[in-house]
């Protein structure tokens, strides 16, 4: 989907009180990636509400963010945890050519941080006397953090601990657990993805990549490939997409999305590096 020739805005919801602004220029980056550390997106807004702005000094909310095109329905870009450290309002310079004295632009900026509460605030200490399987573990750790929806796209080895010591942050344990076994874990949205979705289903919905839509694969090692595209906001970690080049075909799983640009200028794109 290009942004080139459509009309192209950001919605943000606030559902804790019921608060929702669009109509406003935005600048935006952001980046999701599979890891333990949490996602964040950076926006710019210009020109907000007064009253909008008091509000994101007040609490650290949790916000979702949506783009649309036109009138196309709306697509979830980001959902995080407002960053208070991070708020600030300030006004545009004017430049020095100006003969006239027009109103200066004033622009707000603020940090979103994914899942900031589940990945940041937890500690688990629990020492398992007894045998314990892998499972049990994730399953421990995923209620600690507070995680109501586990979703598993790969069998789970049946290997089982005879002493097993969780110290830390459970989110931790779970990450380093799995990446022992070779199996991929992200979390998104609250939802905690354990393993890579099935190619076969993915097949029947998924983005489609070629030399028509996107630059040249790059290699970035020798186990990873970047292609950079147009504004894709419903791409995420964990996705496939199917690649349609000279050098390089098939369907390759998603392991970091990043996108970057403004709804005026409407120049944006998205970099997803894939897996191989």
């Amino acid at each position: 989907m290009g942004t080139e020739n459509l009309k192209f805005s950001f919605i943000f919801k606030i559902p804790e009180i019921s608060l929702s602004f669009e109509g406003f220029d935005v600048d935006f980056a952001y980046t999701k990636s599979l890891g333990v550390f949490p996602d964040t997106a950076f926006f710019t807004v210009w020109n907000l509400d007064k009253n909008v702005y008091r509000h994101l000094l007040q609490k650290s909310y949790f916000v979702n963010v949506y783009s649309r095109y036109s009138q196309n329905e709306e697509i979830l870009v980001f959902s995080g945890y407002i960053d208070l450290n991070s708020v600030s309002s300030q006004i545009a310079e004017l430049p020095l050519e100006c003969e006239s004295e027009p109103t200066p632009d004033s622009y707000v900026r603020f940090k979103l941080i994914n899942s900031k509460e589940l990945l940041t605030n937890k500690l688990i200490n629990i020492n398992y006397q007894k045998p314990v399987s892998i499972s049990q573990i994730i399953q421990d750790c995923s209620d600690l953090i507070g995680i109501d929806n586990v979703i598993v796209t790969t069998e789970l080895p049946e290997k089982v601990y005879t002493n097993f010591k969780a110290l830390g942050k459970p989110h931790r344990i779970i990450y380093d657990i799995c990446a022992s076994l070779g199996i991929r874990v992200n979390m998104q949205d609250g939802v905690l993805y354990i393993g890579s979705p099935n190619e076969a289903l993915s097949s029947f919905n998924v983005l489609e990549l070629n030399n028509i839509n996107s630059s040249e694969p790059e290699y970035q090692t020798a186990n990873e490939i970047l292609l950079i595209t147009d504004f894709y906001p419903q791409i995420c970690p964990n996705d496939f997409v199917k690649c349609d080049f000279r050098e390089l075909q098939g369907l390759y799983p998603v392991i970091k999305v990043s996108s970057v640009g403004d709804t005026y200028s409407r120049v944006c794109n998205t970099k997803i590096k894939i897996g191989i």
